[in-house]
């Protein structure tokens, strides 16, 4: 097991405003984030230590957020509270979501406000049921 803190919350968004809007709002609400702008990247992180939520972007330059909840499917590190953030014309991506994994789904663009209390009560969440 690694040695790395668990961090509250892994980003996982292309777009670099919208990565730095959240990752703001976040920290501004007492939340340690980590930022990911592809699959690669992504899974890096998720490898190197745990995390109580993922916010996942289903469309990434390298391919799809379901190829990032795969990678947590397969056992191979702590599963996260998952909240899935896409655009109306991803609705073929949400169909293949896994409910038992994803928490929330949410429409861009983006209600900060809402995205940042969702994220609040996931990581409350976490910590009071922790096995």
């Amino acid at each position: 097991m690694s040695n790395i803190p668990e961090i509250d919350v892994l980003i996982i968004e292309d777009d670099p405003s919208s990565a730095a809007l959240l990752v703001h709002a976040l920290q501004h609400a007492g939340l340690s984030t980590d930022a990911a702008g592809d699959v690669l990247e992504a899974k890096r992180l998720l490898k190197r230590g745990p995390y109580k939520v993922v916010v996942l972007d289903l469309l990434l330059p390298d391919g799809t957020g379901i190829d990032v909840l795969h990678f947590i499917k397969s056992g191979s590190i702590p599963r996260p509270r998952i909240i899935v953030t896409t655009a109306a014309s991803d609705v073929s991506l949400l169909a293949q979501l896994d409910r038992s994994l994803v928490k929330h789904v949410t429409f861009k663009p983006l209600d900060i406000a809402e995205v940042v209390r969702t994220i609040r009560d996931l990581v409350r969440d976490s910590t009071r049921h922790r096995v």
